[in-house]
């Protein structure tokens, strides 16, 4: 499998982010001043505060490492697959994301999450559980979430408002 670029669907793909890539910084900086992307607002933090620190650097696994969301060849988002780590007792990887504004509402998301899952699934035994964490304002988010499989922490609204996000995990079938 070539971990630069992945095709997820007939139409959605990712690729790993170049650092070193004039136009895919360009990208990153065109998405993050987009407004309406919620990656300042949410979990997924600044892509371009992690490249100007050198923290991302390229990885030869699919997770640890970041990737621009295409849709046929037009870029609409990006996401970061954090490194593994172990969260009660389980391997887990942590998925954020973050899509533009006009690409929002189509099933992008909810495909690009899919298909990254159960690439993570069938190219890594030792991942057991992909985990999201998601603002509880953010609704279609949670939505995507849910279509896509995840499963929340059984928390209570009210519980999930107090802390101001939402866990949501999928465990290997």
């Amino acid at each position: 499998m070539n971990m630069q670029k992945i095709n997820l669907t007939e139409n959605l793909s990712i690729k790993k982010l170049n650092p070193n890539n004039p136009l895919d910084i360009l990208l990153i900086e065109e998405l993050e001043q987009d407004k309406e992307i919620s990656g300042d607002k949410g979990y997924l933090g600044s892509l371009m505060s992690e490249i100007k620190s050198k923290k991302h650097l390229y990885h030869e696994k699919l997770y640890n490492s970041s990737y621009i969301i295409y849709h046929q060849r037009y870029p609409i988002g990006y996401l970061k697959i954090s490194p593994m780590f172990m969260y009660e007792g389980e391997n887990m990887v942590d998925i954020s994301y973050a899509i533009h504004k006009e690409a929002r509402h189509k099933g992008y998301m909810y495909q690009t999450l899919e298909s990254v899952v159960d690439t993570l699934y069938d190219t890594y035994s030792e991942i057991e559980n992909i985990m999201l964490l998601i603002d509880y304002k953010n609704k279609a988010s949670r939505n995507v979430a849910r279509h896509a499989g995840f499963i929340s922490d059984g928390l209570t609204e009210e519980e999930n408002k107090e802390r101001e996000y939402v866990i949501y995990q999928k465990t290997r079938k």
